[in-house]
């Protein structure tokens, strides 16, 4: 059997960020406003004169320092995700991140491309010293290929990325209530909204009609 030729070459396309910042540089901000300073209602269409649906009455529950007197409107809460913080994740090679290393089975291990144990890759752990010192070689020469968190995503076209509402002609546009959580999932959503944030592959939206 014909061993498969070895090649240590590695090729990126970064077309798009130079095209995003050409095209787009009047329709992005580096400060996002944080998603608490959007205003989010709900319009009610089960609601009457004389009588307040059940979730509605929920709703305006953990709402009641709202002023509001329409009975027809509510006013969902809003979550500070940022907690005051809009700072750009910078990539792994620039500021490694502290990654949480889980367990591994027997025939692999962590070794790290990076000074101080960063920068963690996972390999064979029944490699030879030769063959581990030439394997991280290797990816050491190649690290900008590598990923450990969204920033070093080198690019996403946007036409992968954005989202598109296709409506018949003369369609309302209806807010679905905001959903309850509980305080441990709530939490694990807050962590990835963030991290998209940061990473700038999604972007608050002040004046969507959604």
């Amino acid at each position: 059997m014909k061993h498969p030729s070895e090649e240590h070459s590695v090729f990126a396309l970064e077309l798009f960020d130079n095209l995003i910042e050409d095209e787009c540089t009047d329709g992005f901000i580096s400060d996002f406003p944080c998603i608490s300073d959007f205003t989010d209602t709900y319009t009610c269409h089960s609601c009457t004169d004389n009588k307040i649906c059940s979730l509605c009455v929920e709703i305006n529950d953990d709402n009641s320092t709202d002023t509001s007197t329409d009975i027809d409107i509510v006013t969902i809460a809003n979550i500070n995700i940022l907690a005051g913080s809009s700072t750009k994740s910078l990539p792994s090679i620039v500021q490694p991140p502290t990654l949480e290393l889980k367990p591994l089975p027997q025939n692999l291990k962590y070794s790290y491309l990076g000074e101080g144990d960063t920068l963690p890759v996972i390999i064979s752990s029944i490699l030879e010293v030769e063959q581990e010192k030439q394997l991280l070689e290797i990816l050491s020469t190649d690290k900008k290929a590598l990923g450990w968190t969204l920033a070093d995503i080198p690019g996403i076209s946007p036409s992968t990325c954005m989202h598109r509402i296709l409506l018949e002609d003369g369609v309302k546009p209806v807010r679905q209530p905001q959903r309850r959580l509980n305080p441990v999932i709530l939490d694990v959503v807050k962590k990835e909204v963030t991290k998209l944030l940061q990473a700038e592959i999604i972007y608050p939206i002040s004046d969507s009609q959604w």
